[in-house]
């Protein structure tokens, strides 16, 4: 069910991306690791990143490992066969997701012990009953019995406690694993989103660095490696609207467009991508592919109020105020209860010589809020401070 669900989506992978051997080498590995942590869950984590550098030496030390257990299983399968059944019901059914048929891009999952636990619980209880009905259910027995239920219990009610947000959680999944370029990036969308950008950077570049592996010959592009360039791309521009140093501004803002272009490049195609790429172009100067890229972005996303207020600002700035003008009162349709698309679209028309139809604009913004709009007219034509500016402005704009 698995193998049938994620092909649906498009997870199960094709051999041209990961080849037979390496898929054999990453199931026999994570047989033992599935194995080890179903006994003691430690270091889990989410996701489990492939492991393209340690060669072939670990998955031939885990063949040796689950050969050796085999056959003291099969050695001893008269006098307690519970034990092939649960470990060949463990076995088994992790096969289909064990990777040889490569599901979604993560080398394992907790997820997929759900059944096979059902093999090991299987020979574990039985084993214990065997072995307490032959010699005894001792003092000690019990004792150790119950010492290790408490433990099994507290180490699952840490692990829950990572699941608090989205920060603790993949932090956690860094810690206890390497070159985890899906934790990494997630971790710095999360960083970025609680308006943390400069920390969101490191972890970014992090996860780009590693969204991309030299395997038998053939360089391997994890897919959501064009996510990455977005969100680094992204981190950087809020980077830059806190850096008082324009020098260091405008490598920020080259550096940020090249990401953003890289991702393009690679495919992506999103309202987020062009927008920031515009307002990149836009700061380093290059208006015509901050008006084109502010375009790609109200091609995807029609009603998105920032791309139609910044285009209308660029077009404005371009001297095309009929254009500019028609985004902000598209913009003022997303957002009709807003002054600020109203007092631009005024100055656009102001702008073009348009002064009676400005005065009206300006009328509308002041009926909504007149403070707000004195306010954002007086911040934005640095006007003496006085509560009349909006309402003298109108006035003048009237007068033939």
């Amino acid at each position: 069910m698995t193998v049938i669900a994620q092909r649906a989506g498009g997870a199960v992978q094709s051999l041209v991306i990961f080849d037979l051997p390496f898929r054999l080498q990453n199931a026999l590995r994570s047989y033992l690791s599935y194995l080890a942590k179903a006994f003691w869950p430690s270091s889990l984590a989410i996701p489990y990143p492939y492991d393209f550098s340690s060669g072939v030496l670990p998955a031939f030390l885990a063949a040796v490992a689950l050969a050796a257990i085999t056959a003291m299983i099969v050695t001893l399968r008269r006098r307690a066969p519970y034990l092939p059944v649960g470990w060949l019901w463990f076995l088994g059914t992790l096969v289909p997701t064990i990777g040889l048929v490569q599901v979604g891009t993560q080398a394992m999952a907790d997820r997929y012990m759900y059944v096979p636990l059902v093999g090991l619980a299987v020979a574990v209880t039985w084993g214990v009953a065997d072995v307490a009905g032959n010699y005894g259910a001792t003092l000690l027995a019990r004792a150790a019995g119950a010492a290790g239920r408490i433990a099994l219990t507290a180490v699952p009610t840490r692990y829950a406690a990572l699941w608090r947000d989205s920060i603790t959680l993949f932090t956690h999944s860094i810690a206890v694993t390497r070159d985890n370029s899906l934790a990494e990036s997630s971790l710095g969308h999360a960083l970025m989103i609680d308006g943390r950008p400069d920390e969101a950077v490191e972890h970014l570049r992090e996860a780009a660095r590693t969204a991309e592996w030299r395997v038998g010959g053939k360089t391997i592009r994890m897919s959501w490696a064009q996510n990455v360039e977005v969100d680094l791309g992204s981190a950087l521009l809020q980077t830059v609207r806190r850096d008082p140093d324009q020098a260091r501004q405008r490598i920020v803002l080259t550096e940020a467009a090249d990401h953003l272009q890289k991702a393009a490049a690679m495919g992506a195609d999103s309202a987020l991508l062009h927008n920031n790429l515009a307002s990149a172009m836009s700061l380093l100067g290059d208006m015509n592919a901050a008006i084109a890229n502010y375009r790609a972005a109200l091609r995807l996303a029609p009603d998105d109020y920032d791309a139609l207020m910044n285009l209308g600002a660029v077009l404005s700035r371009a001297q095309k105020t009929d254009e500019a003008a028609e985004n902000f009162r598209a913009a003022a349709r997303v957002k009709p209860d807003s002054i600020e698309p109203q007092v631009y679209l005024a100055l656009t028309l102001a702008q073009s010589g348009r002064k009676r139809e400005a005065a009206d604009a300006l009328d509308v913004a002041v009926r909504r809020d007149e403070r707000a709009t004195n306010d954002f007219l007086t911040a934005a034509l640095r006007m003496p401070p006085s509560e009349k500016n909006a309402r003298d402005t109108i006035a003048r704009l009237r007068t033939p």
